[in-house]
């Protein structure tokens, strides 16, 4: 069982890498928060629009990624995997929530990144208003990181694990090493 991410989990470890990100969005979420307070203090200075253009680059590049490893790699290997009535309900449900929380974050950072775009650009926007967003990102990881990541544990092979880190590096463009290679 997973207690902790290990921030520095690679494709070796895949589900530690998906708690890992778990992890960086708090990280950024947190950095949202302040942000918001940040800017009615003090505007878009150059702090606030550094801050905002990590949050803009994270968003917009490992956030759907992160999606594609969890809705195209990771939820047909536990619907694979799924052996009795109980477990195949759970990866139906997890599969249903996935869908309708994964859109409305997309929803949600298309808002808030117009927001972000001006604030980098010094123009005028709507005010930063990030709890949307945060509240819906916090709230879908904390549901993966206690049901879905455990169930994954103890239904996913080492193969199954293999393959699930292939697909991930694959996405990323990373070569894997000889380790991983090995292991395939």
């Amino acid at each position: 069982m997973m207690l902790f991410a290990d921030t520095a989990a690679g494709f070796d470890d895949p589900l530690g890498l998906l708690a890992a990100c778990h992890r960086r969005m708090e990280s950024f979420c947190t950095t949202l928060e302040k942000l918001e307070a940040h800017v009615d203090a003090f505007g878009a200075d150059d702090e606030a629009r550094t801050a905002a253009r990590r949050v803009l680059e994270y968003f917009d590049r490992a956030a759907p990624q992160h999606h594609a490893d969890e809705e195209i790699d990771l939820l047909p290997l536990l619907e694979y995997r799924a052996d009795t009535g109980e477990t195949r309900a759970a990866v139906a449900a997890w599969a249903a929530r996935t869908a309708d929380e994964h859109g409305g974050q997309i929803v949600a950072w298309h808002r808030l990144r117009e927001a972000l775009v001006a604030l980098t650009e010094k123009r005028a926007a709507d005010p930063l208003a990030p709890s949307v967003f945060v509240s819906a990102v916090r709230s879908h990881y904390r549901f993966e990181d206690t049901e879905v990541f455990p169930l994954a544990n103890a239904l996913l092979t080492p193969s199954d694990l293999v393959r699930l880190g292939h697909c991930m590096a694959e996405r990323r463009g990373r070569a894997l090493t000889e380790q991983d290679r090995w292991r395939a």
